[in-house]
């Protein structure tokens, strides 16, 4: 294996373990709410990016392409990350977690009817075996236990999730890093009004917590949008599945979240499935 590899391995593996830290600190600032969270997510996002693209004399792909599918892209952007972060608040980490991360699943159901690819049999058996471990995840008691509106909201953030990913591959005109800023900026006057429904408690420790969230998706998005294109897709997306564990770990550790052993066994069958995906 060379040197250069290893280094990106290395790379998507801690854009994995920073992005692990989102729904601790969506945890932690209940005191702000996930809604107020949300726009501070893509507002600060938008933010340092935009710093990033300045201080470092980036080129950044003008607005001037594809508008109306643009300002759709940064809505649902604005979207998923709204309910992600209510289902992080409302569920168990591991749980909010998996049902986002089945966006791979969901990216070859729209990549067959958005831009028209065949779903292999490799691809619709992992289909099959990730909707297993989510009956699993799903259980009777897990589910009537949990939050119902939690659960929808992070399965509908997951579907959103491979929509949005399969729709970025429709823009020609805008780089990755481009894309990532022009969806962040978007997306903050759809969330902008959430403000008033619950305006946000300022102290230290919120504040330090609402700039984390925006600092640390764009380290992210920034460390794994760098690493693409010098390994081969699918082996990035094997270690992306080290993304699902991670939060698991650290709400353990932190939170003294203990996990059902049914969700663990869901957990573990939905990336089985979601290798094949990544693999097909």
């Amino acid at each position: 294996m060379q040197k250069e590899n290893i280094s990106t391995y290395l790379q998507i593996i801690i854009a994995g373990i920073i992005i692990s830290f989102t729904p601790i600190l969506v945890k932690f600032g209940e005191s702000i709410g996930p809604y107020n969270l949300a726009f501070f997510r893509t507002s600060l996002g938008a933010l340092f990016l935009g710093i990033y693209f300045l201080f470092f004399r980036k080129k950044l792909s003008p607005l001037k392409k594809d508008i109306k599918k643009m300002i759709l892209f940064g809505a649902i952007h604005g979207i998923i990350i709204l309910l992600y972060f209510y289902a992080i608040s409302k569920l168990p980490v591991s749980i909010a977690v998996i049902l986002l991360y089945l966006f791979p699943a969901w990216i070859i159901i729209f990549s067959h009817f958005i831009l028209g690819e065949k779903i292999s049999k490799k691809g619709l058996i992992g289909l099959l075996i990730s909707f297993v471990g989510i009956i699993l995840i799903l259980s009777p008691r897990n589910f009537l236990e949990g939050s119902i509106l939690g659960y929808l909201a992070g399965a509908i953030a997951g579907m959103l999730a491979g929509l949005i990913y399969v729709l970025s591959k429709t823009f020609k005109n805008y780089n990755k890093t481009s894309l990532t800023f022009w969806q962040n900026l978007i997306a903050t006057p759809f969330l902008l009004p959430l403000l008033f429904l619950d305006f946000p408690k300022f102290s230290i420790g919120n504040t330090l917590i609402a700039s984390s969230v925006g600092i640390i998706g764009i380290i992210y998005f920034i460390l794994i949008y760098s690493s693409l294109g010098k390994i081969k897709t699918s082996h990035a997306g094997n270690l992306m599945l080290l993304d699902v564990i991670w939060p698991a770990f650290f709400a353990f550790i932190l939170l003294k979240e203990i996990p059902e052993i049914t969700t663990i066994i869901g957990i573990l069958i939905i990336m089985v499935g979601t290798y094949f995906v990544v693999n097909e």
